[in-house]
Order: structure tokens, then C-alpha cells, then sequence
């Protein structure tokens, strides 16, 4: 072999050499960045549920605090209903919430979360169960009844259309629309407390379906040939 030629197999070696080095770094580089993005954001770690409402949606997004604030406060006094009734049953209140849950024949979870309520404090004559995250949902104790707002004043409107549906099943044979129902003196005109828009019912043959006409989830309820949907 020729001088010549063994410097063009050096060459070519070192060539080689360079080239798979290129491709090694650029490997290494490509896989860190991967990873970096990867760590970004830190609620996407073990565990993570894409499925889970954002903390921090806001506008016309279906879990923003403001709109299960109602449904949450209405789990709290279920729960702080249950308190009084295992009180007068122990002679003391519940110290853990798996007793409440086990009480009620149900697990209640904040409807924004999904999460669980807790027994934050117990003691001989008072408790404390506040909303997973309160404060921006509410809590209930001794003393502090939590606040429903526009929830029980609608279901208890939702309760009293159907009862002028009931009533005017009996005079004409078959359910009425909401204009139908006031030409027959059957009720006042009544809105849903919460958005003002007109309650929804859906006529079909010999049913009816009510439904509050709140635009964001959870509404308020719904009633099914008088069948409550809270209930």
C-alpha cells in the first residue's frame, strides 16, 4: 500500500470518528431537551390525570369554583346533617369522614375537584369539615351552616312547577308547557335564581321533563314525570 493511501484511510477514520461523535452529542442533546419538556409542568408527574378539571380555568369553562360553589355547599350540609345524627347517636361528633360517608350510603366529593371532604377538627362539642379547597369553597360547623345560595331557592321553584304540572295533569289529561300552566292560574312566572333564564320542559307523550336552564355544569337539577333529579 502506497503512503498515499494510508493517509486516506487515516483520513477517513478521523472522518468517521468526527461524524459519529456529531451524532452522539446531537442524541444527547435531543433526549435532555425531551426530558426538560417532560418536567415543565409539575402537576404532570406520577399519578397525573389528564382527566382532572384545571385549578385555574376561568370564563365560560364548565369547573370554575363559581359554578359548583352551590353543589359543593349543598354536599357540606348533607355531611353536616350527618354530623348531628351520628352526635345523637355517639354522644360525640364523627372523627374521620369515612364515618359520615358510611352513614350517608355515600361518598361525596367536591364537584369541581373531585376530591374528597375531611374532618379537619373534632372535639367534644364542635367539628370543623371544610371543602378540599376551601376557602374558595365553603366549609360547615357548629355555627356556620354553609351557604346555597341560588340552589335550594331553584330546586324548591323546580318542586313547585311540578306540582302545576301535577295539577294540570289532572284537569286537561296531559302536561303543559310553562305558558299553558299560567294561562290555567297554575303558578307564578318563575326564572332560575341563578343565571334568570326560563326553565326548560320537554313535552312528550303523557311525560314531561324539567330542567334548569343553567348554561354551565353542574346545574341545579332536573324533575322526570316528578321524579327529582336530587333525590
Amino acid at each position: 500500500m502506497t503512503d498515499n493511501g494510508r493517509v486516506l484511510i487515516v483520513l477517513y477514520c478521523l472522518a468517521w470518528g468526527w461524524i459519529m461523535r456529531t451524532v452522539m452529542l446531537a442524541s444527547a442533546v435531543f433526549v435532555l431537551s425531551a426530558m426538560l419538556a417532560g418536567c415543565t409542568n409539575p402537576a404532570e408527574g406520577p399519578g397525573f390525570d389528564s382527566n382532572q378539571p384545571d385549578r385555574l380555568v376561568s370564563g365560560d369553562q364548565v369547573t370554575i369554583a363559581e359554578v359548583t360553589f352551590d353543589e359543593c355547599a349543598w354536599n357540606l350540609a348533607r355531611l353536616y346533617a350527618a354530623q348531628a345524627m351520628y352526635y345523637g347517636s355517639h354522644n360525640c361528633y364523627a372523627p374521620d369522614i369515612e364515618s359520615l360517608y358510611q352513614l350517608l350510603g355515600d361518598t361525596l366529593t367536591c364537584p369541581w375537584t373531585r376530591e374528597w371532604y375531611e374532618v379537619a377538627f373534632c372535639g367534644p362539642d364542635s367539628f370543623w369539615i371544610p371543602c378540599p379547597n376551601y376557602p374558595l369553597h365553603p366549609g360547615a360547623g357548629p355555627g356556620y351552616y354553609p351557604p346555597m345560595k341560588d340552589l335550594y331557592t331553584c330546586r324548591s321553584q323546580m318542586r313547585s312547577i311540578a306540582s302545576s304540572e301535577a295539577m294540570f295533569y289532572g284537569r286537561f289529561n296531559r302536561y303543559g308547557t310553562m305558558q299553558e300552566m299560567l294561562d290555567a292560574g297554575l303558578g307564578p312566572y318563575m326564572t332560575c335564581p341563578g343565571c334568570g333564564y326560563d326553565y326548560i320542559i320537554e313535552l312528550g307523550y303523557q311525560t314531561y321533563t324539567l330542567n334548569c336552564p343553567m348554561p354551565q355544569h353542574p346545574s341545579h337539577g332536573s324533575v322526570v314525570d316528578g321524579m327529582f333529579s336530587w333525590e
